[in-house]
């Protein structure tokens, strides 16, 4: 509900289903969590079951709100959909995992992120999933938290629109208000932000 009164139109998940995307004994890559020794202790002990899941999409959608999920599993992919969510969120991190992507079809809106591939990358990537999905657009974003002010590289959203002709956002993880606005003058069609309470 805090997010349909701060005025935004669309909410969007991460889909953690351990057992399809780590094993009991992977250590993590960044130590992180005080809490959890493994990753696998932290995807189990932050995912939801599908009745929750169920909760959430029903009380964003009767809120107003589009809802999207980011799924790092072909499993998570098939939750999705039969949850019908408006969008499939492929993170920055997944837009390497062609096993994910060569499961997304005609059915699925997709938005990609481009926070860890180079422009060409992205474009090719866009490319190849343009011609299997229903929908597609972009969200520019440096993948770093917090990400510094001279990272940002915002030109790359007018780049990104010359080059793919579809929708481009941008996906701050700055913190700063300020960066969103610029993207916008940018010509940023899209906006993400990270929700705090």
């Amino acid at each position: 509900n805090e997010i349909k009164k701060a005025g935004f139109d669309a909410v969007k998940f991460q889909m953690h289903l351990p057992q399809y995307e780590s094993t009991f004994e992977e250590e993590f890559r960044y130590k992180f969590s005080f809490t959890d020794k493994k990753r696998f202790d932290y995807w189990e002990r932050t995912s939801f079951d599908i009745e929750t899941w169920v909760h959430l999409v029903n009380i964003s959608k009767d809120l107003g709100l589009k809802v999207g999920i980011s799924p790092f599993s072909k499993k998570a992919v098939d939750i999705c959909r039969n949850l019908k969510v408006d969008f499939i969120k492929i993170g920055s991190g997944e837009v390497f995992n062609n096993e994910l992507l060569d499961y997304l079809n005609k059915e699925d809106n997709v938005i990609m992120s481009s926070g860890m591939s180079t422009l060409d990358e992205t474009i090719k990537t866009f490319k190849t999933l343009k011609k299997k999905v229903k929908n597609i657009s972009i969200m520019h974003c440096f993948s770093s938290y917090p990400c510094d002010l001279d990272e940002l590289n915002l030109c790359t959203i007018k780049e990104l629109k010359k080059h793919t002709k579809v929708d481009i956002g941008y996906s701050d993880h700055s913190g700063d208000l300020n960066v969103s606005m610029a993207a916008i003058a940018y010509g940023s069609d899209l906006i993400e932000v990270h929700c705090a309470f």
